[in-house]
Order: C-alpha cells, then structure tokens, then sequence
C-alpha cells in the first residue's frame, strides 16, 4: 500500500511482509530523530534513489549498488541483466527494506557494490563508464 510519509516528504509503500520475512515498522517520531542524527549517507534519508520493482513489490533482496558520480544518486537493484524494471523511492526506504545496506553509505561516488545472495559480503569495485546501471 502507498502512503505519503510527511516526515520524510515522499511516498513510502507498506508491506505486509518486508524482505527476508519481517514485519515492517514505521519509526516513531523518536527513532526518526535518533536516525536522522545516525545518518551516513552523504544524501539526505529523503533523497529520491532508484530501486528494482521486483525489491519493492515482490521482495527480491538488493544485490547491487551505484552511487553514482555525476549526481551523487544512488540505486538498489536486485542484480539482474538485464536491470529489470525500476521505480523510485526515498533513501531512507531502501534502507528500511535491507539494513544490510547501511554499511555501504561510505560508496564513494562512482563505485558499486554487489553480492551474490543475501548471505554473501558485498564485494565494491570502481564502476566503468561502460557499466552504466
């Protein structure tokens, strides 16, 4: 279900089942502020960020990364070639459908980090112009 998040100025979409089979919670206006202060991205958590469809409608894990260089804009996709069909969201959604990607918010622009599966390592790399994602 798509509902309009005031807090952080986008839509967000409410799961009954976020990825890997938890519940999702919204933040309280107390956790929101603890990470807002927690924050590591170099964007804002209501940055506009492209993600997989399937991440968000079906609950693919994201498998692949870009922190762009020329705007700095970031992508969660589920790894697939080619890139499967994608939507936008804000920042702080894609963090809440995977934690596991808060450590990746030191990317430097122009790198991508990518996995194998949800219980692999994310592996980074300097992204080729010819790997544009």
């Amino acid at each position: 279900m798509k509902q309009f998040d005031r807090k952080q100025n986008c839509f967000r979409y409410r799961f009954r089942q976020a990825a890997f089979g938890q519940k999702q919670k919204f933040a309280s206006s107390q956790n929101h502020l603890e990470r807002l202060r927690m924050w590591k991205f170099d964007q804002p958590p209501n940055c506009a960020t492209i993600m997989s469809v399937s991440i968000v409608h079906d609950g693919q894990p994201i498998l692949l990364v870009t922190h762009d260089e020329g705007d700095h804009g970031w992508q969660f996709l589920d790894g697939s070639n080619p890139p499967t069909e994608s939507l936008m969201v804000c920042l702080s959604h894609a963090v809440d459908v995977d934690p596991s990607v808060i450590p990746l918010a030191d990317l430097p622009p122009g790198w991508l980090a990518w996995r194998e599966s949800v219980e692999s390592p994310w592996l980074r790399q300097q992204n080729d112009a010819d790997n544009e994602y």
